[in-house]
């Protein structure tokens, strides 16, 4: 499994794909995507939104801009967030996926509203070319 869709639900906002790429992140990635489904509350920085989970990893290879759609990981907070504008991470950052859907959605998610990461369609390499 080299790529797994997911489906982001926001309560309130909506629902999002995406997908997570084992070779951004590949220890990462396999133990998110062994641990889906996640769900939490929804909290907010200035370029993205995130949950906090119980997922306690290093940092792997550490990001040091995030672009608009990219799906990362925050070893720090035990975070998964969802970038809607460029930016420098406030902590460390690994990427792990990209947002398939546009992400002006994300700008209006209240803090609190509940966010359920679901795991959708496996996806292999050769058939993303």
């Amino acid at each position: 499994m080299f790529e797994v869709e997911i489906e982001v639900e926001i309560e309130g906002t909506g629902r999002l794909r995406g997908e997570l790429k084992r070779y951004l992140a590949p220890m990462t990635f396999s133990e998110i995507v062994r641990r889906l489904p996640i769900s939490g509350v929804a909290a907010k920085w200035d370029y993205a939104v995130y949950v906090i989970t119980e997922l306690k990893r290093g940092a792997e290879k550490v990001v040091d801009k995030v672009r608009e759609g990219d799906v990362i990981y925050c070893p720090p907070v035990g975070g998964i967030a969802f970038v809607f504008k460029a930016g420098r991470p406030m902590a460390q950052s690994v990427r792990i996926g990209s947002l398939l859907d546009e992400v002006e959605p994300l700008e209006r998610v209240r803090e609190g509203a509940r966010v359920i990461i679901r795991q959708g369609s496996p996806r292999s390499s050769s058939s993303s070319s």
